[in-house]
């Protein structure tokens, strides 16, 4: 039993108002007079080997979520700390004046008996001599002594009725004396934060690995002070990625669909460096069902005037261009599906898979240089690889309806790409 609720204890069989804080011997103590984090392996019990209920692809927003979440839960346990002691000097010092008033009763008991027939306290005390000795006699019908006693009763009574008054706080629902029921508020609070730190922390640990290859593993739990080691390992990994943030740059990127080529062979070299998608003939094959489907490799993104190490998407969008701009400005609904993200969560695990599915409303030729470095759904695709097999799917008619899409006005599809890469 630890010393606390040894003291809680002690109280507790010194008063009836403290018996709410009487735990026997064996029992769960009561949650105040324990670390706030006791208990940490039962809490996160659940989630340790749940699914992983936050997406690994969203690093960054994870670790400085994280962050908070655990600087709340430091700012918590101070709180609740000193809460603990303040209920333990309160407990310790109602303990104390209660054995000090118990004494004190005694002793006045004692004085009550014996002070009145001291030799130096007898009233109007007078000396009578006799042939052989002496004798002393003296007024003993003075009320003197009770009177005292009466008044050092009646300090006594009000002393305990402001110890019993005082210990009676501690009980009230709402009072600010009630330290057990403010610490069990402040600790169901902590374990909110402490379970969303912890799922943070396990979903980071996997995009840390997955998109910089760094293997920083999530501590085991561990019944009491596993805060202090998720706080240890959230610097580490904040820090880890920030040695990697030094290094990474961001670029847009722009390709079209097909190169213009008809009649070309499979193996002819592509068109400028830019690596072959597909041609001209085959992007209007693929526009009568108005879904086109193809592969970029890492060639791609590593040719003569691009090199772009492990390529991360931070946006996509879309553009139809046609090929008779005397037309009136159509519009096109788009959807598009990048390649799926796999991520390894654990030996024997189904590995955690990432499927992003973007809208572009209202696709049309972009007119404003000054608008192509600006590429939208960033959320969505954040940190999925290019690189794989995309799917692109086009409406057959323009929002206005007055187009068909299986017809030579949309001549090729331009698409967008922000992309993160490591720099050499």
């Amino acid at each position: 039993m630890n010393n606390i609720q040894h003291t809680f204890n002690q109280l507790a069989e010194a008063s009836p108002i403290a018996e709410n804080l009487f735990i026997p011997e064996g029992q769960v103590p009561i949650s105040i007079s324990q670390p706030i984090d006791v208990g940490a392996d039962r809490l996160l019990r659940d989630y340790r080997n749940a699914w992983l209920t936050y997406p690994p692809l969203e690093l960054e927003y994870l670790i400085q979520t994280l962050n908070e979440h655990l600087n709340n839960c430091v700012e918590i346990r101070l709180k609740a700390q000193e809460l603990e002691i303040k209920a333990f000097a309160d407990a310790s010092d109602q303990l104390l004046q209660r054995k000090l008033l118990e004494t004190l009763q005694n002793q006045i008991q004692l004085f009550a008996e014996n002070e009145p027939k001291l030799l130096g306290n007898t009233i109007n005390t007078r000396y009578l001599a006799t042939p052989t000795s002496g004798s002393v006699t003296g007024d003993q019908t003075s009320t003197y002594w009770k009177d005292v006693l009466k008044e050092q009763e009646s300090q006594l009574k009000y002393k305990f009725e402001d110890a019993n008054s005082r210990l009676a706080r501690m009980n009230e629902q709402g009072s600010g004396n009630n330290y057990i029921a403010r610490f069990e508020f402040l600790k169901k609070l902590f374990e909110v934060d402490l379970i969303e730190a912890y799922c943070r922390a396990r979903a980071a640990a996997l995009g840390l690995k997955a998109i910089y290859q760094v293997d920083v593993p999530v501590p085991d739990i561990t019944d009491i002070g596993y805060l202090d080691q998720l706080i240890l390992w959230a610097r580490k990994a904040t820090y880890e990625l920030e040695k990697k943030m030094f290094f990474v740059r961001e670029a847009t990127v722009f390709f079209a669909l097909n190169d213009g080529s008809t009649g070309a062979p499979a193996g002819a070299p592509p068109v400028y460096d830019s690596p072959r998608i597909m041609t001209l003939d085959a992007f209007r094959v693929a526009r009568s069902g108005g879904t086109f489907t193809f592969n970029l490799s890492d060639d791609f993104f590593k040719r003569l005037n691009l090199k772009l190490n492990n390529p991360r998407l931070k946006g996509i969008d879309v553009s139809v261009v046609p090929n008779d701009t005397k037309q009136p400005l159509q519009f096109w609904r788009v959807f598009v599906k990048p390649p799926v993200k796999k991520i390894i969560v654990a030996t024997g695990v189904q590995p955690y898979a990432y499927e992003a599915n973007v809208f572009v409303p209202a696709a049309t030729y972009i007119a404003h240089a000054a608008e192509l470095g600006v590429v939208p759904n960033q959320r969505e695709v954040n940190n999925v690889s290019p690189i794989g097999e995309w799917t692109i799917r086009i409406e057959p008619k323009s929002i206005f309806g007055n187009i068909d899409t299986n017809n030579d006005y949309v001549d090729n599809l331009l698409v967008r790409m922000r992309i993160a890469y490591d720099k050499e």
